[in-house]
């Protein structure tokens, strides 16, 4: 029922804002997305992530820079 049912029960996968960026790279094809969600220490939204985010990262595979912006 869309007007009963909440955005989070959607999600399949989601990653922490100060997460690594290679390990939410590697958790999409593992959940089956192409976006993660991405939630601060409360849980709350903090911002959406996609595969396509990744060709905009330079050296992913090594680096090891948090998901805040």
């Amino acid at each position: 029922d869309p007007e009963h049912t909440r955005i989070g029960a959607l999600a399949r996968a989601s990653v922490a804002d100060d997460g690594d960026v290679s390990a939410a790279i590697a958790t999409m094809p593992r959940a089956g997305v192409r976006r993660l969600l991405v939630t601060d220490a409360a849980g709350r939204l903090a911002g959406i992530v996609s595969i396509d985010d990744r060709l905009r990262i330079p050296a992913v595979g090594t680096a090891s820079r948090g998901l805040r912006a």
